[in-house]
C-alpha cells in the first residue's frame, strides 16, 4: 500500500472516531438530561414527606441535605444541557460546511463594503466556527464528569459523616442540636478533602526552588506526601484531578477561574430561586381579588376529607365533609411537629414526653399509664380551642394518626343533631408561643376557619 493511500486510510479512521465521539457524546447528554431533570421533583417530594415529621431543630438536616442536592444537581444539568445544544449547534454547522464546503463567497457579497472589510479582516467561517464549538462541546463534557465526581464524593462524604456524629451523640445525650454536628461533618470533609492538600503544599513549599530538599528533610517529605494522598484519595481526586490538570493547563487561568464561579453561582441561585418559588414567597399571579385566606369566609377543600385529593399530604384541621348530615362532627387536628412540640413544652413544663426526640435503639413504643396519657390529652386543651358558632367548646381529644402520612393528630366528635339546618361555622385556634404575635405571616393565620352545612335528617 502507498504512503498516500495509508495516509488517507489513517485519515479516514481517524475522522470516523472523532465522529463517533461527538455522536456517543450527544446520545450521552441527552440521557442524562431526561435522567436528572426527574431528580429535583423526586428530591423535593422526598423533604416535603419527611419534614412534617421532624421538630424544628431536626428538620434542618434533611433540609440542609435537599439544598445541597439541589446545588449539587442543578448545575450538572445546565451544563449537560448548555452542551446538549452546542453539540446540536455543531452538527448543523458540520451539515452546512457540506453543503458548501467552500464556506463565504465573497465575490457574491451583496452586503455592506464596510462589513465586508470587517468579516475579512477577522476572518470568521463556518470552518473556524465549527471548530470552536467543538472545541467547547469536548472541554465542557469532560469538565462536567470531573465537577460531579467532586460534588459527589464531599456530599457523600457530609452525609456518613453527620450520621455518624448523630448516632455517637445520641448515646451521650438526646439534648442536642443535629444542625452544629453536620456543620461539624461538613468542616471535616473540607479539612480532610482540601485542608491537607493545602497544608502539604505549604509544607514542602521548597521543593519548588530546591530539588534536594526532599533529600535532606525526608521525614517531613514523607509526611507531607501522606497529607496530600490522604486529600487525593478523599476527594476521588485520581478520578477528577487528570480532567482538571488538563483543563488549566492547556486552557487561559482567567477562563477557568471565569467559568467556576459562573457555575458556582448559577447553581446557587437555581437552588435558592427553585426553594423560593416552591415555598411561594415568589408567585406571579393575576389574582387581585381573592383574599390569600378567606378567614370565616372560606370553604377550602383541605378542611374537608371527601373533598381531598386521594394520597396528599395535608396539615390542616378537617371534618368529614362540608355537607353534613351526621349527628357528629368528626374533627381531625393535624400536630406540628415544629411547632406543637414547642407548645408543649411551654404550656406544661412539668409534663414529661413520651419518649427521646432523634435516633432509637430498640422498640420505639412507650405508652405510659391512663394518668399520664389523660394528662397530656389535658394539656392539649389548654392551647386548642374549639368554637362552633362563637360558642367555645370542650370536646375529648383522643390520640390519632394521618392514615396517608402517619403523622400524629387529635381526634374529636363534636354532636350536632340538633343544629338546626343551614350554615354553622367551626373555629379552631392554636395559641401562639411568647413572641410568635410578631412573627404571623398573611398566609399561616393562626385560627382556622371550617364553614359547615346541616342538613335535614
Amino acid at each position: 500500500m502507498s504512503n498516500e493511500a495509508k495516509q488517507l486510510t489513517t485519515s479516514a479512521a481517524s475522522a470516523v472516531g472523532r465522529w463517533s465521539t461527538r455522536e456517543l457524546e450527544l446520545v450521552i447528554s441527552g440521557a442524562v438530561i431526561v435522567a436528572l431533570l426527574q431528580l429535583p421533583a423526586i428530591l423535593s417530594g422526598w423533604a416535603a414527606e419527611i419534614a412534617p415529621h421532624l421538630s424544628r431543630s431536626w428538620f434542618m438536616v434533611p433540609y440542609m441535605f435537599y439544598y445541597c442536592g439541589l446545588v449539587v444537581l442543578y448545575p450538572v444539568i445546565l451544563c449537560f444541557s448548555l452542551h446538549f445544544i452546542l453539540r446540536g449547534f455543531w452538527v448543523g454547522l458540520l451539515g452546512l460546511n457540506a453543503v458548501f464546503p467552500n464556506g463565504i463567497r465573497w465575490d457574491h457579497w451583496k452586503g455592506a463594503a464596510i462589513e465586508k472589510a470587517l468579516y475579512q479582516t477577522r476572518g470568521d467561517s463556518v470552518q473556524n466556527l465549527t471548530k470552536k464549538v467543538d472545541a467547547a462541546c469536548s472541554l465542557m463534557f469532560s469538565m462536567m464528569f470531573s465537577l460531579i465526581f467532586v460534588l459527589i464524593a464531599q456530599y457523600t462524604a457530609c452525609a456518613v459523616i453527620t450520621l455518624i456524629f448523630i448516632l455517637i451523640a445520641y448515646q451521650i445525650t438526646p439534648h442536642f442540636n443535629p444542625l452544629w454536628l453536620m456543620l461539624a461533618a461538613f468542616i471535616i470533609v473540607m479539612s480532610i478533602g482540601f485542608g491537607t492538600r493545602i497544608l502539604a503544599a505549604m509544607l514542602s513549599r521548597p521543593l519548588a526552588d530546591d530539588p534536594d530538599w526532599a533529600d535532606r528533610h525526608p521525614k517531613r517529605y514523607q509526611f507531607a506526601l501522606k497529607l496530600c494522598e490522604v486529600g487525593y484519595l478523599f476527594s476521588l481526586a485520581f478520578v477528577a484531578s487528570p480532567i482538571q490538570w488538563t483543563q488549566s493547563t492547556n486552557v487561559p487561568r482567567r477562563w477557568v477561574v471565569v467559568a467556576n464561579l459562573v457555575l458556582m453561582y448559577t447553581a446557587i441561585l437555581c437552588a435558592v430561586g427553585s426553594i423560593l418559588i416552591g415555598s411561594g414567597m415568589v408567585t406571579m399571579t393575576s389574582d387581585i381579588w381573592t383574599p390569600a385566606h378567606g378567614l370565616e369566609t372560606s370553604a377550602y377543600p383541605e378542611h374537608y376529607e371527601n373533598r381531598r385529593l386521594p394520597g396528599v399530604l395535608s396539615q390542616e384541621p378537617s371534618i368529614q365533609s362540608d355537607m353534613i348530615s351526621d349527628d357528629y362532627l368528626r374533627l381531625t387536628i393535624p400536630l406540628s411537629l415544629k411547632r406543637d412540640n414547642e407548645r408543649m413544652a411551654a404550656f406544661c413544663p412539668d409534663l414529661k414526653p413520651m419518649r427521646q426526640e432523634g435516633f432509637r435503639f430498640g422498640s420505639a413504643a412507650n405508652n405510659g399509664d391512663l394518668e399520664e396519657r389523660a394528662a397530656l390529652l389535658a394539656c392539649f386543651s389548654q392551647w386548642i380551642t374549639v368554637e362552633r358558632n362563637g360558642q367555645v367548646l370542650n370536646p375529648e381529644f383522643l390520640f390519632s394518626r394521618d392514615p396517608v402520612s402517619g403523622l400524629p393528630c387529635l381526634l374529636a366528635y363534636i354532636p350536632c343533631d340538633d343544629l338546626p339546618t343551614g350554615r354553622h361555622l367551626l373555629t379552631i385556634t392554636k395559641k401562639p408561643l411568647e413572641g410568635d404575635e410578631d412573627r404571623v405571616r398573611d398566609d399561616r393565620p393562626p385560627t382556622r376557619y371550617i364553614p359547615f352545612w346541616k342538613n335535614a335528617h
